[in-house]
């Protein structure tokens, strides 16, 4: 044999070589998985020798179902999980899924076999999660997509870096929670998930969702400070008072009015949203009483009443 067509002949075995094994034994992948778990793709496998990333390649079976037939993804884990939305996969599609291993952009091991899976129907998990300003206080909300099937969410929260499962838990049919009891310049974690109707169940766990509260909002504090501006009618006549207090976080409250001696229990009790100023009528002029407020916790158990409050609107 001359010496071009030894050339050729080592050209051609080198070509084979690397068509085989692009990555040249550089790094593989072994014992692929992958599975359906709720709204999620969830894929697994182990790698050998030193990649620099793995590729994951989807299709759907319908078309042909190749790697090079669907999208490809980057990942830098072998243990990695998709949002079904995210990647736009379509409950009651089967799809082939595709794994390895890559030591360059050119140097990559082959592709795994196969693995099919058939997508089921699921419960969505909520998105865009945030906290806004409400008539209640500060709420924890989210989005779901028009089309969800969810009729309930379930809310959990603890301090930041709970663990999910040890938090305080509630369950609302709005996207917006705004009982939570939060202490004031603490950081707190929140997540959220749908829960769907018929045989669904629920979603994932969406967050957590990092909150720093600045205020005491519903730990059922009394309120304090009270103070108080006279109420007079056209002619400047005093007719009544106007109340303020500190709320400390709460949005429900009792008031009462009595004359100094009498017991609290004796006054006609009033009730007090958040927003305003409650004025008080039908005192005499000069004369002293004793006013009281207390809060209304979310349960509807009451604080203790804060007072007396001394006030005496003149004439």
């Amino acid at each position: 044999m001359n010496v071009l067509a030894m050339a050729v002949l080592l050209f051609l075995i080198s070509c084979k070589k690397s068509d085989t094994n692009p990555g040249d034994g550089c790094a593989s992948v072994a014992n692929f998985n992958a599975s359906q778990q709720l709204d999620g793709l969830k894929l697994s496998f182990t790698g050998s020798g030193s990649p620099l990333f793995y590729e994951i390649a989807i299709a759907n079976a319908a078309s042909g179902g190749g790697p090079g037939s669907g999208s490809t993804y980057v990942v830098n884990s072998t243990s990695v999980s998709f949002p079904l939305d995210s990647i736009g996969l379509i409950a009651g599609q089967t799809y082939l899924i595709y794994a390895r291993a890559a030591c360059s952009a050119s140097a990559k091991s082959d592709w795994s076999a196969p693995k099919s899976v058939t997508l089921n129907a699921y419960c969505d998990r909520p998105t865009n999660l945030g906290f806004s300003p409400y008539a209640e206080g500060m709420g924890f909300d989210w989005q779901v997509k028009s089309s969800t099937n969810s009729f309930s969410f379930q809310v959990q929260y603890g301090p930041k870096n709970f663990t999910l499962g040890s938090g305080t838990t509630a369950i609302t049919l709005g996207t917006v929670y705004t009982g939570a009891a939060l202490a004031a310049n603490t950081y707190y974690d929140f997540y959220v998930r749908s829960s769907c109707n018929g045989t669904l169940g629920n979603s994932e766990w969406a967050g957590p969702y990092t909150y720093y509260s600045i205020a005491n909002q519903h730990m059922c504090l009394p309120p304090s400070n009270v103070t108080y501006t006279i109420e007079r009618n056209g002619l400047g006549q005093a007719v009544g008072a106007n109340f303020q207090w500190n709320k400390n976080g709460e949005t429900n409250f009792e008031f009462t009015y009595v004359t100094p001696g009498q017991s609290v229990n004796l006054g006609t009790i009033y009730t007090f949203g958040n927003f305003g100023t409650p004025t008080v009528l039908g005192m005499f002029q000069n004369t002293d009483y004793h006013f009281y407020v207390r809060s209304v916790c979310l349960d509807g158990s009451k604080t203790s009443w804060f007072g007396p409050t001394l006030f005496n609107i003149g004439h």
